[in-house]
């Protein structure tokens, strides 16, 4: 039953993100990634997927750090981002047991340089990358129904870059 209903929050979790990425403003797309961090940390503990657990909780603190920053439009300043990194290499000291709990290291000091980001343009492309993280990590601890959700969230995060990215571009330069 645990397993279960630790799958059935990785997939709200996941359908939260996939929708999230979609949002334009980046103020909504951090209060979505709050959100599926909150669920991820459910079906990480019941999974026992201790790496994965650390990174989703401190991950939760960090955006809710610059959400706030993002709300009083406050410069977030280069000392934060580097304590951010700090942070998530720290991490490892308590949850890396194997090779493969350096991934969701790895993926959150990209998370925390994405989210620090001006523009969503940026903050997108890094969430591309840092999936990618994830998904081989969800494989290896048996979080399937997250491995299979990222692979839609690739695709949405995807589909995002062109709606908001390129096809912006493209209009940009049609205009005289």
């Amino acid at each position: 039953m645990t397993e279960i209903v630790a799958q059935i929050a990785g997939l709200i979790a996941s359908a939260i993100s996939i929708g999230g990425i979609q949002l334009k403003k980046k103020r909504h797309i951090l209060i979505a990634f709050i959100a599926a961090n909150a669920f991820y940390c459910i079906d990480f503990l019941l999974i026992g997927a201790w790496s994965g657990l650390l990174v989703s909780l401190i991950s939760i603190i960090q955006t809710l750090v610059v959400y706030g920053y993002d709300k009083h439009k406050k410069p977030i300043t280069k000392t934060l981002i580097v304590v951010f990194i700090l942070i998530s290499l720290a991490t490892g000291v308590f949850s890396v047991r194997q090779f493969v709990d350096l991934l969701p290291l790895l993926a959150f000091a990209l998370y925390s340089l994405s989210i620090v980001q001006k523009k969503g343009k940026n903050l997108r492309i890094l969430t591309l990358i840092l999936i990618i993280c994830w998904m081989v990590y969800d494989s290896s601890v048996g979080a399937y129904s997250l491995l299979i959700s990222d692979t839609f969230f690739t695709v949405s995060t995807l589909v995002a870059i062109i709606r908001y990215d390129i096809l912006k571009i493209k209009k940009t330069k049609k205009k005289p």
